[in-house]
């Protein structure tokens, strides 16, 4: 009896979720992506991925901030341990980026691990 009424919950909530309401972005934040380069982490383009349009987040200027003239979905294409040029740009009013003639080397971004220390 249990069981069965653990699955007439789960039904209820999942059925109730599918309506017409607004996409869910659920707990994704509004984040910029990086990538690595040998002047540090650099972030692509002038605005914030996964964000709901009305979010702060999506309207923050980021004027005069260094960035990377690449794709958003490019970074998911590079390889760990292969350098790219990336061409260097800082972002505008409009949150465009602006680029220079200049490249710069850039990588695949990793994270750091952590070193847990007692």
């Amino acid at each position: 009896m249990v069981r069965l009424f653990s699955w007439v919950v789960f039904f209820a909530i999942f059925g109730c979720s599918r309506g017409n309401a607004d996409t869910s972005y659920g707990l994704t934040p509004c984040i910029r992506l990086p990538v690595n380069t040998s002047a540090g982490t650099k972030y692509i383009g002038c605005h914030h991925v996964r964000c709901p349009p009305e979010s702060t987040m999506s309207q923050t200027n980021l004027c005069g901030r260094e960035c990377v003239a690449l794709l958003s979905g490019a970074s998911n294409y590079m390889k760990i341990g292969v350098n790219y040029k990336c061409r260097l740009g800082e972002c505008n009013e409009a949150n465009k980026c602006i680029t220079f003639d200049l490249f710069i080397d850039c990588w695949r971004y990793i994270e750091k691990p952590s070193i847990d220390t007692p």
